[in-house]
């Protein structure tokens, strides 16, 4: 008895509910009594079986190992999310400005919701697509005699102009969050199918000027901003058709 080492072991009173730790030593009974409520009860410490303490250290490892497991399947999704966070901060501090305008919706703040959400989702799948045909390539200037390194300074500004034009992508994307904004301050509270409907016209004037020039990855996604405002186009429309036949 005096060889093993105390063991710790809380219990909840059953009358109370209240919490109380005890030392003793296995196979040892102690009688309790609650300290808030004067409850009295036996408690016994067990000694526990050589087989199960074996098994212990083994169910660890076991758990651990599905817990390295789960994080390794969830790391690469996590580290995806984080550089997209990271390279998308502005457009998800807009949209989530839009969600919380929706938390009072009224007209103006449905409108000012809309146009953020917008705009951050215009800027998240269209802005800077890769493989633009627009794009321009630059070729380092190298000076084929010394008579010409006073003119490589022009040459280098020249470059970096060349370098920082804009690709189609920018410019579609430049233009419409142009429109939305112009179209946010002309159109007022009640107006708010109006504001729609020409966002959606303004799309489709973008999509047909530039489908010549665009790729077939950005095509697609104009055209699934353009499918949803087609559907909220068909909606307005409906509902005035119900609205007019119901007079």
């Amino acid at each position: 008895m005096q060889g093993k080492k105390k063991e710790e072991k809380s219990i909840i009173c059953p009358n109370c509910s209240a919490i109380i730790t005890l030392e003793g030593r296995a196979p040892q009974k102690i009688v309790v009594k609650c300290p808030i409520c004067g409850e009295k009860g036996t408690v016994l410490f067990e000694e526990m079986d050589e087989k199960y303490k074996k098994l212990i250290p083994e169910k660890i490892k076991i758990q651990k190992k599905k817990e390295k497991k789960h994080a390794s399947k969830i790391a690469p999704y996590l580290s995806k999310f984080q550089s997209f966070a990271k390279s998308n901060i502005i457009e998800l501090v807009l949209i989530s400005i839009g969600v919380v305008f929706l938390f009072n919706p009224t007209f103006s703040n449905i409108k000012k919701s809309f146009t953020l959400i917008l705009i951050g989702f215009i800027l998240i799948f269209i802005l800077s697509e890769k493989d633009s045909p627009d794009s321009f390539k630059t070729r380092t200037l190298k000076p084929s005699s010394s008579n010409e390194n006073r003119k490589s300074g022009t040459r280098l500004n020249r470059n970096y102009l060349k370098k920082i034009r804009l690709s189609i992508s920018d410019k579609i994307t430049l233009t419409l969050v142009i429109w939305i904004l112009f179209l946010f301050f002309i159109t007022s509270d009640v107006e708010l199918e109006a504001f729609f409907v020409l966002i959606f016209i303004g799309m489709l004037v973008v999509r047909e000027l530039t489908d010549e020039l665009t790729t077939i990855h950005l095509k697609h996604r104009m055209d699934g901003f353009i499918y949803l405002f087609l559907i909220a186009f068909i909606w307005i429309v409906g509902e005035k058709i119900i609205n007019v036949l119901n007079m």
